[in-house]
C-alpha cells in the first residue's frame, strides 16, 4: 500500500510537469518449489531538456519488494556541456535512506588525443564535507588490424589500482580484454561468429572460468552464462519483456533448483 500511495503521488506530480512515468513489474521465484513468486513493482520517472548551453537529464527510481513493503527511491540528475573541444558531464545521485549524501560522477571527454577523464566522489551536505573516491582515464590508440584501449584507475578509499587493456581486431571481429589489479587478473576473448551469434570465454588468475554465449533471435536477444561451481543462467530480452532463469551449480554439470523471473515495463500515459 505504501508503494501504491507513493507511486500515485509522484505520478501526479511528475505528470503535471509533463514527465511520463514508466512501470516495471517483476514476478520471480526463490526456488522451484515457491510457486507463488514475488511481486516486485518498480517505477521510473525521467525527463530531459536544455538549459542555456547545457543539456540535462533527471529522474526518480522507486522499487518495492511487495505492495505492502517499503518503497525506497533514489533521485538523480545529469548535466552535459561542450567547452573548448571537451564534452563535460556531471551526474549527481542520492537515495531516500541517505539524503544527506550525494554521490557525484564527473567525466571529461576530448582534448587533442580524445582522452576520457573521470572522477567519482561524494558530498555530505549536513557536514559540508566532500570525498574523492576514485579517479581514472581511458585512452585509445591505433594498432595493427584494429585498436587498443587502455583504462587505468585508482581507488583512493581502498588504495588500490587496476587497469583494463582491450585490443579489438576489426578484421576478425575479435576483442581481447585483460582486467587486472594487485589481487586478481581476468582475460576475456569476445568472438563474433556472425551477425547473430557471439561467444565470450574468460579465465581468472584463480582458475575460475566462465563462458558467455549471446544470440539474436528475431527481435530479441538471448544471453547464456556458464560458471562451473557457481551457476548457469539464461536471459531473454525483447522490447519491454525480460525473462530469466538461474540455476545454482556444483562442479561442471550438477544443477540445483531454478530461480525464475519475468519482468514487463509499461509506459504509463494515463496521467
Amino acid at each position: 500500500m505504501k508503494f501504491i500511495v507513493a507511486a500515485f503521488l509522484l505520478s501526479v506530480g511528475f505528470a503535471s510537469a509533463g514527465i511520463t512515468p514508466e512501470l516495471s513489474v517483476a514476478v520471480s521465484t526463490k526456488d522451484a518449489t515457491e510457486l507463488t513468486g514475488r511481486f516486485e513493482p518498480t517505477m521510473k520517472w525521467t525527463t530531459e531538456g536544455a538549459l542555456g548551453e547545457c543539456n540535462y537529464e533527471g529522474g526518480v527510481n522507486m522499487k518495492a519488494e511487495s505492495l505492502g513493503g517499503e518503497a525506497p527511491f533514489n533521485i538523480w540528475g545529469k548535466l552535459k556541456r561542450s567547452v573548448a573541444g571537451w564534452d563535460l558531464q556531471a551526474k549527481l545521485d542520492t537515495a531516500s535512506d541517505h539524503f544527506r549524501r550525494v554521490d557525484i560522477d564527473v567525466e571529461a571527454d576530448g582534448g587533442p588525443t580524445d582522452v576520457k577523464l573521470r572522477a567519482k566522489g561524494s558530498v555530505d551536505t549536513a557536514a559540508q564535507t566532500g570525498e574523492l573516491r576514485e579517479v581514472g582515464l581511458s585512452q585509445s590508440f591505433d594498432a595493427p588490424g584494429g585498436e587498443v584501449a587502455l583504462s587505468p584507475s585508482y581507488n583512493l578509499a581502498d588504495k588500490k589500482a587496476d587497469i583494463v587493456l582491450a585490443y579489438e581486431n576489426k578484421d576478425t571481429d575479435t576483442v581481447i580484454t585483460i582486467a587486472a589489479d594487485m589481487d586478481s587478473q581476468r582475460v576475456t576473448v569476445n568472438q563474433r561468429i556472425n551477425e547473430d551469434n557471439e561467444i565470450s570465454p574468460s579465465i581468472t588468475s584463480d582458475g575460475d572460468v566462465e563462458l558467455q554465449y549471446k544470440r539474436i533471435i528475431g527481435d530479441g536477444v538471448m544471453t547464456a552464462n556458464y560458471k562451473p561451481n557457481d551457476s548457469t543462467s539464461v536471459k531473454y530480452e525483447e522490447g519491454p519483456w525480460v525473462a530469466s532463469a538461474n540455476f545454482p551449480m556444483e562442479g561442471f554439470y550438477q544443477l540445483g533448483g531454478p530461480q525464475l523471473a519475468i519482468k514487463r515495463s509499461i509506459k504509463v500515459d494515463a496521467f
